[in-house]
């Protein structure tokens, strides 16, 4: 049987052609109106690019220079450029002590100059302190600015800048940026110090187009005066109708088409960018074609359009003259192929379902193993969706103690800290576009019942059910946050310890000076001369100022305990009889004592300190009454609670706690309450001592403290101290009075400041001595080199400029083993007094010392026998 083969007519054919025509030329009307959209689409997310890349820009040269202003702010407070005008201040000569500074504060101004860089590129090209009549005082400068002026530099002098500062050089003689500090000291204008930024390096490395692809063009310049651009440029923007740099509304983009008769010109894109904290802005000056490209809009639709009608062209004469034998090849093939793909069909569905089958199955084994993994991994882990948390694990339930129910549907911003939150979901948000991840970072949360969490967060880009997404994994870091800010506070209390123990020194020798010549006077004044009462005023102010230096040294545990076995609760119960008497009748003590108490190794005097201490500070904070708790009990610190509080040290305890229903602390005053003369009493009220005190004396006894607090809910202090070895301390034995005998022998006295000098050489020969004096330890060592034969005893300070105490007493021992040596000192070390025992020091003075102690103990020494042990030592 014969196929009919169809036969189309030509006036269907025509008719066919002109409709295929037409709607031909309405799709390249379509796609060259949609190709002029997608063009100005393209350029506007370019120049939103555009800004948001210069928006940060300006935010790196910004934080940039921050940076730069905080190394001049620790520059004023380097301890070096402090010394030099401490030094300078005492009358200190370049040869001895001042130059030594001086060198200190070069090396302090090279270290910053070599350390700081941009990509192995030096910021600094150098860095000055200019004093106030404008010369250079010292400066630290690089190879290539050494040829640089800095003879007269007076320009530079700011008194007024209290914060660091960044100058713009107006007459643009200095190509480098200037940021500058004043320096005061005690109240007084001394100078300025003065950093160079290289601004070549700031222009290379954080404003420079790196990439070769992109011809934007680029420039800082400063918001006032000159512009500092190329000629070039300034005179192409001549060209343009725009309005002065300057004028351009800061923060926006701008496309500047030329005036008419500069049609020639290409449109320019034009912004400026204030860098902010600084003078200056960023400014990008490009032609549209270095933005967008040269771009054809028209060319492609063009041609699309003659290839489609060349194509259809074409095609119509083929069906017109192929149709009948295409028809009939394809109604002779179609019963055969039919045929054949039934087969295949069936074959590859066959296939198709066993094969779904198997990866069905893989799919749940493996989703199971992971969900077995994920449920008890150490970390919590949730996925971060459409502003929401999904698919939440078990320890990240624990964490944050909400049921999978309350925390699935959740924002993160729900769970972090009011101050976290916006510096969180910009990381979020930021992981989530593509080719940048947050990486790890840390941040603060609540969890369910309020309590503050810390967490280290580590965002990863991760597509969820055909949706860009955050997978993160959540690490519980509170506990080292706690140690970490324990370990602060403990260094900030070992600085301002030492700090204390150095006043204490100084204040000391003033005192000394005081307390002496007061005495001296008085020797010569009778009592019934109107200047009598006076030189014993002055000679007890003194006194009561060395028993504040004495207060300054038991805080920075320069003072050495006298330990003994203590019954806690016997020192409570006899100094109740004197809280009685001291803490007004509104305020009631209770005590509440362990009676199986363990016996402690104290200092029984410091122990009452530290009770009255804390009583009278809590009487002070019941200005209307209320009651006093004073508690004893046995305790033992284990390594958990060691682990997380530093300082802490395992093993029994007894623990002493204090308690009050006062009107409590807030936590920035809880912080800082053991810190010396902080106080937040009024004025008059408290020198701020008092829990310094205490807080040096737990230290000494190797105890530990605590203080918890809330306002409005009162204070409790617990004291850990550590219960006594089994082997007794032996009580040291009291020095015994020695009647003061006047002398005739030869003594040496050794000290850095000459009043302390005269003073001991007034005093010594007032008894009969014979004085030599050297103020420092290689002066005493050149007359002792030559009357060591006459010279008896050696007056030694411990702590001098130079040569040390210990040093000198060593080279002394070299010249004549047997030498005898007292050592003076404002405050001793442990492990410089312990020194000097072995190394066969005589005797101690304390200062301020009085007269009679110091002939005491001058005395004692000078009748041991000779050879004598050198382990006894003499104190006062």
């Amino acid at each position: 049987m014969k196929t009919k083969i169809p036969t189309l007519a030509t006036k269907k054919w025509n008719i066919t052609v002109a409709v295929a025509s037409f709607v031909l030329l309405g799709y390249i009307g379509f796609l060259l109106f949609a190709n002029y959209l997608s063009q100005v689409e393209l350029q506007t997310a370019t120049l939103q690019q555009l800004k948001q890349d210069m928006e940060k820009r300006s935010m790196a040269v910004s934080y940039f220079y921050s940076e730069r202003k905080s190394d001049l702010k620790d520059l004023r407070e380097n301890r070096d450029i402090l010394a030099y005008f401490h030094s300078k201040a005492l009358g200190m000569s370049m040869e001895y002590g001042l130059q030594a500074s001086l060198f200190s504060v070069t090396e302090s101004f090279s270290r910053l100059l070599n350390e700081k860089t941009l990509d192995q590129e030096k910021i600094y090209t150098q860095i000055a302190f200019i004093k106030e009549n404008g010369q250079l005082l010292s400066g630290a400068f690089s190879s290539e600015s050494r040829a640089k002026n800095v003879e007269s530099l007076s320009h530079l002098l700011s008194p007024e800048l209290g914060d660091a500062a960044i100058l713009v050089d107006s007459s643009k003689q200095d190509p480098d940026v200037i940021v500058s500090i004043a320096y005061d000291y005690k109240g007084k204008y001394k100078g300025q110090i003065v950093a160079w930024v290289s601004s070549a390096t700031v222009y290379k490395q954080l404003v420079k187009e790196t990439s070769t692809q992109v011809g934007r063009s680029l420039y800082i310049i400063p918001n006032k005066g000159e512009l500092g651009l190329p000629s070039d440029i300034r005179q192409k923007l001549k060209s343009y109708a725009m309005p002065d740099l300057e004028g351009l509304e800061a923060g926006k983009i701008y496309r500047i088409r030329p005036s008419a008769r500069h049609g020639k010109y290409e449109e320019l894109i034009a912004g400026r960018f204030p860098v902010k904290g600084t003078p200056f802005s960023l400014l990008i000056l490009s032609e549209a074609s270095d933005i967008f490209g040269k771009t054809a809009p028209w060319r492609l639709p063009i041609a699309m359009g003659i290839l489609s009608l060349i194509i259809l062209g074409g095609t119509a004469f083929a069906l017109k003259v192929n149709t009948h034998n295409l028809v009939l090849r394809t109604r002779l093939e179609e019963t055969a192929r039919s045929k054949q793909d039934v087969e295949t069909k069936n074959r590859q569905l066959e296939k198709e379902i066993s094969e779904r089958r198997r990866i069905e199955a893989a799919l749940k084994e493996s989703e199971e193993k992971y969900r077995i993994l994920v449920d008890n991994t150490n970390e919590g882990i949730f996925i971060y969706q459409d502003d929401v948390i999904k698919f939440p694990n078990r320890r990240l339930l624990a964490i944050t103690g909400y049921s999978e129910v309350e925390l699935t549907g959740m924002s993160f911003s729900d769970l972090l800290h009011p101050d976290e939150q916006e510096s969180a979901l910009e990381r979020h948000t930021r992981s989530l576009k593509e080719g940048e991840v947050a990486g790890d970072y840390v941040c603060r949360t609540l969890n369910k019942a309020g309590e503050q969490l810390w967490f280290e967060v580590n965002a990863v880009r991760h597509t969820w059910e055909k949706k860009t997404a955050t997978l993160n994994f959540v690490r519980d870091i509170t506990p080292q946050k706690k140690l970490e800010a324990q370990l602060l506070h403990a260094h900030k209390m070992e600085a301002v310890g030492t700090l204390a123990g150095g006043i204490a020194h100084d204040f000391n020798n003033l005192l000394q000076a005081i307390q002496g010549y007061s005495e001296l006077l008085l020797l010569d004044n009778k009592e019934n001369e109107p200047s009598h009462d006076h030189l014993k005023e002055i000679f007890s102010a003194a006194q009561r100022g060395a028993d504040l230096t004495k207060q300054l040294l038991t805080f920075s545990r320069k003072i050495e305990s006298k330990l003994q076995p203590v019954d806690l609760n016997q020192e409570i119960v006899q100094l109740r009889k004197l809280l009685d008497r001291t803490i007004p009748k509104m305020i009631s003590i209770e005590l509440h004592l362990a009676g199986d108490l363990m016996t402690i190794n104290a200092d029984p005097a410091q122990m009452e300190q530290v009770l009255m201490n804390l009583a009278v500070n809590a009487r002070d904070a019941m200005p209307e009454g209320g009651k006093l708790t004073v508690a004893t009990r046995n305790a033992i610190l284990d390594e958990p609670y060691c682990r997380i509080h530093m300082g802490a040290v395992p093993g029994n305890y007894v623990l002493l706690q204090v308690t009050d229903t006062g009107h409590g602390m807030d936590t920035p005053t809880l912080g800082r309450i053991f810190e010396p003369f902080f106080t937040s009493k009024g004025i008059g009220r408290g020198t701020g001592l008092g829990l310094a005190m205490v807080y040096g004396i737990v230290k000494s006894h190797k105890g530990y403290i605590t203080c918890r607090s809330e306002p409005g809910r009162g204070t409790t202090f617990d004291i850990y101290l550590p219960v006594i070895d089994r082997e007794e301390r032996d009580m040291e034995k009291p020095l015994e009075p020695v009647v003061i005998n006047r002398g005739s022998e030869t003594i040496l006295l050794v000290d850095d400041e000459d009043y302390i000098r005269d003073l001991g050489k007034q005093i010594l020969s007032r008894f009969g001595y014979t004085v030599w004096t050297a103020e420092n330890g290689e002066t005493a060592l050149e007359i002792y080199a030559t009357h060591w034969n006459t010279i008896d005893l050696v007056l030694l300070d411990l702590i001098m400029p130079g040569m040390s105490g210990t040093e000198c007493l060593r080279e002394l021992q070299r010249i004549n083993p047997s030498v005898r040596v007292v050592v003076i000192s404002g405050y001793s070390p442990d492990d410089s007094r312990d020194e000097l025992i072995e190394l066969g020091a005589e005797g101690f003075i304390s200062k301020p010392y009085e007269m009679n102690q110091m002939l005491q103990v001058t005395r004692k020494v000078l009748d041991k026998k000779q050879g004598s042990s050198g382990n006894e030592t003499t104190e006062v």
